[in-house]
């Protein structure tokens, strides 16, 4: 039996981290405010970028911050970490993330940047769930576990897809069916 050290990385993250953050009042984005210290992106990241079984994260932004992002952030950018421009609603920054994700991602998870402080435990349990066909967390955990997790499978075993609406889809292109989904959510429609 092999353990989680032996696999290679194969999750791909989307942060999206792309709202106005017009409620927590003016000044910068509230994803870019630290929280003691810290900034609540970088937070949010971090759980994600030390984990082993992530190969990539992209970071879905306020449009002109992804090509000048804070120093901070800027800084971080690499193979790990990509930054794209965000877009209009929240499910256009989710496509844009997607889009941005190797094709070969085996499992991905969509995180709000908002929710700073999700556990390693809560994304092993997700990714977990994500390898075993059962799917993903739709929130709940503390700190906020990842919204959606999807596993593309191999041909006739067929994919999962978890979130708020939990359901087995057909052996396809999961991100495809992803940004289905998201496009289906900001029309007022759910993809069964």
């Amino acid at each position: 039996m092999s353990s989680p050290a032996d696999l290679q990385p194969d999750v791909g993250v989307v942060v999206v981290a792309a709202g106005a953050g017009v409620r927590a009042g003016p000044g910068e984005p509230k994803q870019f405010r630290p929280i003691l210290g810290v900034p609540m992106l970088l937070r949010a990241l971090r759980p994600f970028t030390g984990h082993p079984a992530v190969r990539q994260v992209i970071v879905a932004l306020p449009p002109g911050y992804a090509e000048r992002p804070p120093e901070w952030l800027g800084k971080l950018r690499g193979d790990r970490l990509r930054l794209v421009p965000g877009g209009a609603q929240r499910a256009d920054s989710v496509r844009a993330g997607l889009d941005a994700l190797p094709a070969d991602s085996a499992i991905i998870l969509v995180h709000d940047a908002a929710r700073p402080f999700v556990s390693r435990d809560t994304i092993d349990a997700v990714i977990a769930r994500a390898r075993g066909g059962g799917g993903g967390g739709g929130g709940g955990g503390e700190g906020g576990a990842p919204a959606y997790a999807a596993r593309r499978a191999d041909r006739g075993s067929g994919a999962h897809l978890a979130g708020a609406d939990a359901a087995r889809i057909p052996p396809a292109d999961v991100a495809r069916r992803l940004r289905t989904a998201a496009r289906n959510r900001q029309r007022g429609r759910t993809e069964r």
